[in-house]
């Protein structure tokens, strides 16, 4: 089936088909003459729509385009790199009706820049370039024509100017002024609301740079004055200066190159170094200093704080202070009486102090270690362990609280529970044996074996008493023994010589 080819002309008729007509093909058939009128006139009507409106080349409009939206973008210039510039008017709803209207640059989603111009009433002239310049040009050579009015009304409604002065003496609402006002109307009300005024007091001797402002309230009338702050009554933000009377600051004041008061000769200064705040007596060239690590100095000389207090008794720091509490704490470890016991050095005594004459002696456990190792085993005639030692009874005890001890004997003794504990040598009940450590005489012994008892081989004679037998009388006999005998039993359980009861006790 081929395509009908579209005429660019406005064909007048469109033909319908009569009953009666035959349905042949072809580009003159009868059913194809309607279908080829309409085609073309839809590219006749295409072509005149874009030499009016299209979106390229020239186009002229002629009559008004009439752009209809209610939306501030009304018209888009789109350059060919995608930036545009709008124009833009207030819509209805911002209650303006387009009275005011931008120009606005756009790149992207971003805003680059806007002409705006603001809310337009009645006629508005715009100053063009050369206007501009040339009325600047006037300013800097010609005085303004600023209209002014002598002012000698005891009220301050009335008047309609901008500014006004007043002559020496007079006064406004009942109120006298300086020799000379300056007085600011606000341009949209009326009767001096909210009016202000700079007075000028010229030609005093004593006083002649004093300035005052003025005030007048929402319905004219004078507010009060108050003196404005010149080189004369005021702080200077440079120079020199000197400032009598009290000052407050309500709120922080700041010194960049330091404070320093002076009196009686003397001068404190306050100051900040690369690494401190300080303050300086000027007599005596000392400093009170603030470090930046916290610590506080006397002209670099630590000064002890309360943070650097310790109730420890076991520093070995020049920088901490002991508390009493802690030289009661040391004075009761103390030697209290007597001296130390030397074990060869300064550094290898045993030191013994007493908690109450002629009773328990407390030992420092550190020293004593030098005097009595870890691992040690002594005997005791009590029933309790002494401080630093252990019953050797084979309890298991923690690897890590005696890890002194554990590092001593290991397992020798006992695994524990194989982590955290270990067992102690059970003395109880037994004789103390010295490992032979290959003497040969206890042979094949290992250092911390156990031992049954045994007695060593012996042999006993049977003796024979002589006595009479029946058939001999009273002499001599010869008697022979054919079958093994034993001697009778005798002592108890156990061999042991004399011997008495002590706690057997290891160092820990």
């Amino acid at each position: 089936m081929a395509n009908a080819k579209e005429l660019n002309q406005y064909t007048q008729n469109v033909r319908l088909i009569e009953p009666g007509d035959r349905v042949i093909g072809g580009t003159d058939a009868p059913i194809n003459q309607p279908l080829q009128a309409l085609a073309n006139r839809t590219l006749y009507l295409k072509t005149q729509v874009e030499s009016k409106i299209g979106n390229k080349g020239t186009q002229v409009i002629e009559g008004q385009l009439n752009i209809q939206t209610n939306a501030w973008e009304k018209i888009r210039f789109t350059n060919g790199d995608g930036s545009y510039w709008r124009f833009e008017t207030a819509p209805v709803s911002e209650g303006e009706n387009g009275a005011r209207f931008n120009y606005v640059f756009t790149s992207g989603s971003r805003e680059i820049g806007r002409v705006h111009f603001p809310r337009v009433s009645g006629s508005e002239s715009v100053a063009y370039q050369s206007w501009v310049e040339a009325n600047a040009a006037r300013l800097a050579t010609d005085k303004m024509n600023v209209a002014t009015t002598n002012y000698y009304a005891d009220q301050s409604g009335g008047y309609t100017k901008s500014g006004f002065y007043r002559s020496n003496g007079r006064q406004l609402d009942g109120n006298a002024l300086p020799t000379m006002e300056i007085h600011i109307a606000h341009p949209e009300v009326v009767n001096g609301a909210h009016a202000r005024g700079i007075g000028f007091s010229y030609g005093s001797a004593s006083n002649p740079f004093h300035l005052v402002t003025s005030a007048w309230d929402a319905n004219g009338r004078y507010i009060g004055m108050r003196t404005v702050l010149t080189e004369e009554n005021g702080v200077m933000l440079s120079s020199d200066q000197t400032v009598g009377g009290i000052k407050t600051f309500t709120s922080k004041a700041v010194f960049n190159a330091g404070l320093s008061v002076s009196g009686n000769g003397k001068s404190a200064d306050i100051h900040t170094g690369p690494k401190d705040i300080y303050l300086r007596n000027s007599k005596s060239s000392k400093y009170l200093q603030l470090k930046d690590d916290g610590t506080l100095t006397y002209s670099d000389v630590k000064i002890a704080l309360m943070s650097d207090k310790s109730d420890a008794v076991n520093l070995d720091s020049t920088d901490n202070l002991a508390t009493s509490k802690a030289v009661k704490t040391a004075y009761d470890n103390s030697i209290r009486r007597g001296g130390a016991v030397g074990l060869g050095g300064q550094n290898h005594q045993i030191a013994i102090g007493w908690d109450t004459p002629g009773l328990i002696a407390r030992v420092d456990n550190n020293v004593m270690n030098v005097g009595v190792p870890v691992g040690a085993v002594a005997y005791f005639a009590q029933d309790v362990p002494p401080f630093g030692w252990l019953k050797a009874n084979g309890a298991a005890v923690s690897r890590t609280i005696y890890a002194n001890l554990f590092a001593a004997i290991g397992e020798r003794y006992g695994r524990g529970d194989g982590r955290t504990t270990f067992n102690l040598p059970d003395l109880r009940g037994e004789f103390i044996r010295s490992w032979d450590d290959g003497r040969a005489i206890d042979r094949n012994r290992v250092l911390g074996s156990w031992q049954a008892d045994e007695f060593r081989s012996h042999s006993h004679g049977i003796g024979v008493n002589r006595m009479s037998d029946t058939d001999r009388g009273s002499n001599p006999s010869t008697v022979s023994v054919d079958t093994v005998g034993q001697t009778d039993p005798a002592g108890g359980i156990e061999t042991r010589p004399r011997n008495i009861a002590l706690l057997a006790c290891i160092k820990a």
